[in-house]
């Protein structure tokens, strides 16, 4: 938690008009920094004017939002290869932000559950969607932290905390690098599979000399 002078929350009933229905939801707090407002004299007049609301652009706000604002994501991270991403999406609509992780929602818009596997960067995310849609994932390194949790009511919770989950959730778990978690299956799927998992592709003898002079040359 740093901050929390920027943060959102958005819920998207599971059954409309129905009170007590559940509930997807979605919460982000962030240090305002990146994507606070760019120009020395608009930041003045809206200090002096008491408009705090717009110190900061979209550009940094969350959550992000499909062009029907049908679709929601929070995340935290930074998507290296969000140039190329914008290329693949086939809806000419302009983006609604400089946020290189709008390239999230959009794309998976278009491919689904895909999305994760085309991502170059370090993230983790979750996306809610009007129609009850949910879909969690994280980088394949796991740089960003990320954990999920199981309620007594049978809700499933994702955090980039432990301490968020503790009061609501049974169980807890980290969220595994290089998983997504879809409400198509409800449960983790693997999409990180390079070969070199597999033991069968380590056909040179093991050489510390050359790890060493890969790791200091990346």
């Amino acid at each position: 938690h740093r901050g929390p002078d920027g943060s959102g929350i958005h819920l998207v009933p599971l059954e409309k008009d129905v009170p007590g229905s559940r509930i997807s939801a979605l919460g982000h707090e962030r240090l305002a920094i990146v994507g606070a407002m760019d120009d020395p004299q608009e930041r003045k007049e809206a200090k002096i004017s008491g408009q705090h609301d717009k110190l900061h652009t979209l550009s940094g706000n969350q959550p992000l939002f499909s062009h029907d604002r049908s679709l929601a994501l929070a995340v935290n991270g930074e998507i290296y290869n969000h140039e190329e991403l914008k290329k693949m999406v086939k809806d000419p609509t302009p983006w609604r932000t400089k946020s290189d992780c709008e390239s999230i929602i959009h794309l998976y818009s278009e491919v689904g559950d895909e999305v994760a596997s085309l991502l170059d960067g370090d993230f983790a995310f979750a996306i809610a969607g009007a129609k009850g849609e949910f879909y969690a994932a994280r980088d394949p390194m796991g740089v960003d932290s990320m954990y999920m949790g199981w309620g007594k009511d049978g809700s499933v919770w994702f955090a980039s905390e432990m301490k968020c989950l503790l009061k609501d959730c049974q169980r807890i778990e980290q969220f595994p690098p290089g998983h997504y978690w879809s409400h198509k299956t409800k449960q983790l799927t693997q999409y990180y599979k390079p070969k070199w998992f597999d033991v069968q592709y380590a056909t040179e003898k093991l050489n510390f000399d050359v790890i060493k002079d890969t790791l200091l040359k990346a």
